[in-house]
């Protein structure tokens, strides 16, 4: 098991968000996060992140209890993800903004090569990496533009070029599509499959549902911070606790 959660729970005063969730989330796979507003699915990104502590229960990665790190130290790990709204650096160029993201890893191999454990990594290395992410992403042709003035669906992409520049082993997306027109989405849809055929394991907060039944391996549906089905894109569908509490009625599979 790649990330997991046991008894996952994390209370504001009397409001219990996120209620004894077992998450299990399997090497290369794509796990789509459903459910209606409020029902924890950010909350639950917030602690897999460590921007919030549980209240109780366990988060493990690789078998090793990460609950309670902080944000910096699981990203290191290779735990990243992106947010609802663009988080960006509007002033830097598209370049910029990736480069960036490569600090969580040069940082790690720079303390390392301080301390006599491994050598630091060469600015030409960087700048490689930086050059391929853009090309992967589709934003080279935007390499020099100032982030703010990209499109919106252009600066959800950089959202993700920023995530995985950072070396993501597991990518949460918390709703990619929320902006996008139709080509965009379906151009998001083939990306998010090139990111798992490079051997990330993506997590997808999603209200597209196309989106959703069109590119996930595996659904879990949240309702009031409790999971309440999970299964195949087509189990889930048809699932009526999750039709009246989310969907409404059966969704068409993609």
């Amino acid at each position: 098991m790649l990330l997991q959660t046991t008894d996952l729970t994390i209370r504001f005063g009397g409001l219990a968000a996120v209620k004894g969730v077992n998450l299990r989330v399997h090497r290369g796979e794509i796990l789509g996060l459903i459910g209606p507003n409020g029902a924890g699915k950010t909350t639950l990104f917030n602690l897999l992140t460590g921007f919030l502590k549980p209240s109780s229960g366990t988060i493990h990665f690789e078998g090793e209890e990460i609950t309670g790190w902080a944000p910096s130290k699981i990203a290191a790990v290779g735990i990243c993800r992106t947010f609802q709204l663009t988080s960006v650096f509007p002033a830097l160029s598209v370049w910029e903004n990736v480069r960036t993201a490569t600090y969580v890893w040069t940082r790690h191999r720079l303390l390392g090569g301080i301390r006599g454990r491994a050598a630091p990594v060469e600015d030409s290395v960087v700048e490689e990496e930086t050059n391929r992410i853009l090309a992967f992403s589709g934003l080279d042709a935007n390499r020099d533009s100032l982030a703010r003035n990209l499109s919106y669906g252009d600066q959800r992409r950089l959202g993700i070029a920023i995530a995985l520049a950072a070396r993501s082993r597991v990518l949460l997306l918390d709703e990619p599509a929320a902006g996008m027109n139709p080509e965009e989405k379906r151009g998001l849809m083939q990306t998010i499959n090139d990111i798992r055929s490079q051997g990330v394991t993506v997590v997808l907060i999603e209200h597209h549902m196309k989106l959703v039944m069109g590119v996930c391996h595996r659904v879990v549906v949240l309702a009031q911070g409790k999971v309440i089905a999970e299964g195949s894109p087509a189990e889930v569908s048809r699932n009526p606790h999750v039709i009246e509490a989310y969907l409404g009625q059966e969704v068409e599979i993609a």
